[in-house]
């Protein structure tokens, strides 16, 4: 693995909003980086063999890549899944490592005339501003902003797959957002609230979700910890039922940075 030369980015990674996640931003910048630009073979000394090694892929154990980045175990795989979801790369894990592919590495690391591009790149005096913000702190289409530092975006949205009825979901938490003053909501209640849910069977969640809504309870300002309450004390119906909830027109949650 070379450390020198250079390697090229995709201007869609700061549109897409992707340096929201600050680990995924780094873990996505450390792979382009990374990445064989050459088919190769690497001793693993874990496998006690070589491993080949394709152009655009990396060769990396969790545990290493954990110890480097400083982060936990469980968060670097939830960015590897993410950035899989997204269409950035695919993954291989063994037992003792794993080979992970940066998707398109040629189109973009192959661009011909490098020099000819760079020099038109830097007689550009003019930053565009990413789409996410106006002037000032207005966000684009009421996009809420993440905690600093946080990484919660991703988070969320994965706690949300485990789901199969996505409206019962965001509608318990619009009902929560509804008992602020604001109707707003910070994102660390919203990640701290699927964290405490996921502890619990999802038919218990979407049951629970379901009698808090009907019975209005969010109008009498019972916010998350009584709803929390009805989740764990919820009796699901029989399997194959389907929560006995009808969704109601409830504005999507807003939320605050």
């Amino acid at each position: 693995m070379e450390e020198v030369g250079w390697t090229k980015r995709w201007r869609a990674m700061w549109t897409k909003g992707y340096h929201r996640d600050h680990l995924l931003w780094v873990m996505m910048s450390y792979f382009i980086d990374f990445a064989e630009y050459q088919d190769t073979k690497i001793f693993w000394p874990a496998a006690g063999k070589r491993i080949r090694v394709e152009r655009g892929q990396h060769l990396f154990s969790v545990r290493e890549l954990s110890k480097f980045l400083g982060a936990g175990h469980q968060q670097i795989r939830t960015r590897l899944d993410v950035m899989k979801d997204i269409e950035f790369s695919t993954h291989q894990p063994t037992h003792r490592y794993t080979i992970l592919t940066v998707l398109n590495y040629s189109k973009y690391q192959d661009v011909p005339e490098h020099k000819k591009h760079s020099d038109q790149h830097s007689g550009n005096t003019a930053v565009t501003q990413p789409p996410y913000y106006k002037e000032g702190k207005e966000e684009k289409n009421n996009t809420p902003l993440p905690p600093k530092g946080g990484n919660a975006v991703a988070e969320i949205e994965i706690l949300k797959t485990r789901y199969p009825h996505p409206e019962i979901i965001e509608s318990g938490l619009s009902a929560i957002a509804s008992t602020r003053k604001a109707n707003k909501v910070a994102y660390s209640v919203i990640l701290t609230t699927l964290q405490l849910w996921d502890k619990e069977p999802v038919e218990k969640v979407e049951g629970g979700i379901g009698e808090f809504i009907s019975r209005n309870y969010a109008a009498d300002g019972k916010s998350e910890r009584y709803l929390l309450a009805m989740i764990k004390n919820h009796r699901p119906k029989a399997p194959g039922q389907t929560p006995g909830f009808v969704p109601i027109a409830v504005a999507p949650p807003e939320f605050k940075g």
